[in-house]
């Protein structure tokens, strides 16, 4: 037919367009390719480059993995160092042994050396030789404490750790649950809570006031405890904890307030992205913990995704944005490192309960992988870039590739996470 001829003609161009843009649209990674990235690109730079003698970790390196000198060594990235060895005892079996002893030495040089005996309570960082340091304690390194104890436990079986968790627990209980709900962040060095003051704590929040960034590490951790130990107080503050990120720090559409007043009062300072997404999956561990998995508590996880995709995620690239709005584009437009990894178990999450009805989550899955593999991963010199190269393939101003707040973590269980999605979608 003539008539028909012409009109393929006319729509070959149109074909040809529509048919690169599907082949150049990238697709999830093979398996086994994630696995290499997993031990080359984490596992092998860290282990064993930052164990020390005494069962710590060296936090401190350079873009080319060569030791850097420390000031100090903080809690939180020895807790996420403990925990990064224990998952590793659990996914790589041929080197269980290995990891257990490297998670079960750092489990106790993190109860030795970061607890207070003479006031109680974990100790924000220690000295670079390892010596006690005093000042101002923060639930912040407290709750990844108790959640790198639990990590511990789990993969040695060993009652110690646990019991340090368990005990770590109690201080926090006695000295900052708060009868307005939720817990004071920042006390002082015998564990009593500071008042209100324009100056920042241990983790820039204004002193005296609630972050949403410890409210949800404490949901973390309480959903860890609460595999293990069984009182009735531990689920009690789980609860609550959920009920805190879903209640006075919620906001609509779908994400979550990073600040209040003492009185729970929401401050408008913004959102993070990388945190919204952090907390659709943990707040999805909380519910199946508590047995409160319902179809409110999803749809609330599925709001947080929702809104990273519709504001969070680079159109461009399809890397994430750092903060933003409820409502508005994207404000501080950097790609940090730990945020890719945070949205990969968002979009793990989702794709797994919506995959069969939409394959939104799966196709931003995809190319935020390929975003990870081509910008924020340090191709030279190996290993994870704090921010992601740029469009023109150039570094970021920070190369360091290790530091007080640069661990194994974040990566490191999103990679876990993605293994197992591949193998078992």
């Amino acid at each position: 037919m003539p008539g028909m001829s012409h009109l393929l003609r006319l729509l070959a161009p149109v074909l040809l367009l529509a048919a690169g843009l599907a082949a150049a649209e990238p697709a999830l990674p093979d398996p086994a390719a994630v696995r290499a990235h997993t031990d080359r690109e984490v596992i092998a730079r860290w282990f064993p480059a930052c164990v020390e003698p005494d069962g710590g970790f060296h936090p401190v390196f350079a873009r080319d993995w060569t030791r850097k000198p420390a000031e100090t060594v903080s809690l939180v990235f020895t807790a996420r160092m403990v925990w990064f060895a224990a998952a590793c005892a659990e996914h790589r079996p041929q080197r269980r042994a290995e990891f257990q002893t490297i998670a079960r030495r750092g489990a106790a040089f993190l109860d030795e050396r970061y607890w207070d005996k003479a006031n109680g309570g974990l100790r924000w960082e220690i000295a670079a030789d390892h010596s006690p340091l005093g000042g101002e304690k923060h639930l912040y390194g407290m709750a990844f404490a108790i959640y790198a104890l639990c990590a511990a436990h789990r993969a040695t079986g060993d009652p110690a750790p646990l019991a340090a968790a368990s005990r770590a627990f109690d201080w926090i209980e006695a000295k900052a649950h708060d009868r307005r709900g939720g817990w004071a962040e920042a006390l002082d060095e015998q564990g009593r809570p500071l008042e209100a003051a324009a100056a920042g704590d241990r983790i820039g929040t204004r002193t005296g006031y609630r972050s949403m960034n410890t409210h949800l590490h404490l949901l973390e951790c309480l959903t860890a405890l609460a595999a293990f130990d069984q009182r009735a107080l531990v689920r009690q503050r789980l609860a609550e904890a959920v009920g805190i990120l879903t209640g006075p720090l919620w906001s609509e559409p779908g994400c979550l307030h990073m600040y209040a007043t003492p009185d729970w009062k929401p401050l408008a300072d913004g959102t993070s992205f990388g945190h919204n997404i952090e907390a659709a999956f943990l707040l999805a561990e909380a519910a199946a913990v508590l047995g409160s998995d319902d179809a409110a508590a999803r749809a609330r996880q599925r709001a947080l995704v929702d809104h990273t995709l519709e504001f969070g995620l680079d159109p461009e690239d399809g890397g994430l944005y750092d903060a933003g709005s409820a409502f508005r584009p994207a404000t501080n437009r950097t790609h940090v490192w730990w945020a890719q990894a945070e949205a990969i178990n968002g979009l793990i999450l989702m794709d797994r309960r919506l995959g069969a009805e939409t394959p939104r989550y799966r196709q931003a899955l995809a190319r935020l992988w390929a975003f990870i593999e081509a910008r924020q991963l340090d191709r030279e010199q190996g290993g994870w870039l704090w921010d992601s190269c740029d469009e023109a393939d150039r570094l970021p101003a920070m190369t360091d590739k290790g530091g007080n707040w640069m661990a194994a973590y974040h990566n490191g269980r999103a990679l876990f996470a993605l293994e197992g999605y591949l193998a078992k979608p």
